[in-house]
């Protein structure tokens, strides 16, 4: 279960998207990230993370953003931006997508993702995140 919880976690790992459409209406600076990870018969507790958000970088990265991950599309409307992405890993391939709402300095938002790993079959997982800016990135 530890390692289907990494692979989920590599939803937001995106080394360098690509934008269609106009900047997020942002505040670009630091950001605290909490993720809640829901998958059956478990529920992970939160994480927290830091990451320097801007226009350029509107999605929220992982730490593991070497793990074979690609955002295949972007769109971003106003403060809205989603995404579709897939990975693949020693544990499968993982396809998600996930949309956040900006509102100036907080975000919130979801993603949903299946992961096919051989021998296991297809696992959905949701997950939740919420971001509020910190401060300036250093």
């Amino acid at each position: 279960m530890k390692k289907m919880l990494i692979i989920s976690l590599m939803l937001f790992a995106a080394a360098a998207p690509s934008h269609a459409g106009d900047a997020p209406d942002i505040k670009e600076g630091m950001w605290e990230i909490t993720t809640k990870v829901n998958m059956p018969g478990m529920q992970a507790p939160a994480s927290v993370q830091r990451q320097c958000i801007s226009s350029k970088n509107a999605i929220p990265m992982s730490a593991l953003s070497d793990q074979g991950c690609r955002v295949l599309e972007t769109k971003i409307s106003g403060g809205a931006v989603s995404w579709t992405m897939q990975c693949n890993g020693q544990g499968g391939q993982v396809d998600g997508k996930g949309a956040i709402t900006y509102a100036g300095d907080s975000f919130s938002g979801t993603s949903n993702m299946t992961i096919s790993a051989p021998g296991a079959g297809k696992t959905d997982i949701s997950t939740s995140m919420t971001g509020r800016r910190v401060g300036d990135c250093k």
